[in-house]
């Protein structure tokens, strides 16, 4: 396994769960394919995604706070530009996508940022969005990191997206989708020994499928996906 070859995966924002490391295990040197950072619900699917696929995984966590953030649910924090950025329009018009791995349905929906006094003396929230959106897809590039700064790097929490579009797609299940996505992607790169900018997207996309994973508003594909999971569920 060469160093080009190993991957990182950028998950911060929020902790879930942490990783120990014995003080005997730390004086033992050893490899992994793949490094999660950041035990978020995004975090922790790509860990477990990609260690089903057959990635040797590591999951790490910062334990300055006793494995807590510094502050509680921050909805939103610096972000990745990537060479493409989910946009407003990417949620309201321009729904589909050549490279889906899954669907996001929540409101654009971001807090004010101050409460002015307007010219009638009412108070008004300044900056609050709260914009009904139809089902999108969300496409693979927006963890994607531009091809001239990195090759082995896929971020699915602060990725490529604007305010207004990371405002729906900053939901855990939206994480936890995206993250499917990261690891499943970062074992094809890993295999294939390409930068995650070059994977087989139509296969990437069918091995999603092949997982449960949704890519259309279709009643049929969502009640076949269901009885999948119960089945596995009875295994």
């Amino acid at each position: 396994m060469t160093a080009a070859s190993r991957m990182a995966v950028l998950c911060c924002m929020a902790v879930l769960m942490s990783m120990v490391i014995s003080p005997a295990m730390a004086a033992e040197p050893e490899s992994f394919d793949l490094v999660v950072y950041g035990g978020t619900a995004g975090g922790v699917i790509t860990a477990v995604s990609a260690s089903r696929e057959g990635l040797r995984v590591v999951l790490l966590e910062p334990r300055d706070h006793c494995n807590f953030p510094n502050q509680l649910y921050i909805r939103e924090a610096r972000r990745m530009v990537g060479d493409f950025v989910v946009t407003q329009k990417d949620l309201q018009t321009e729904l589909t996508k050549t490279d889906p791995i899954g669907m996001g349905s929540y409101n654009s929906d971001s807090h004010n940022i101050q409460r002015v006094i307007g010219p009638n003396g009412m108070v008004v929230n300044e900056g609050d969005v709260q914009v009904a959106v139809k089902p999108y897809q969300i496409p693979y590039r927006v963890m994607l990191p531009k091809r001239t700064e990195l090759a082995n790097l896929l971020v699915p929490v602060c990725f490529s997206a604007s305010h207004v579009a990371y405002s729906s797609l900053r939901m855990e299940p939206q994480y936890m989708i995206i993250g499917q996505a990261a690891g499943v992607a970062a074992a094809m790169a890993v295999k294939s020994s390409k930068p995650v900018q070059e994977i087989d997207i139509p296969a990437l996309v069918a091995r999603l499928r092949e997982q449960g994973a949704l890519m259309e508003q279709d009643v049929t594909n969502q009640l076949q996906v269901i009885a999948g999971f119960a089945r596995r569920a009875r295994r």
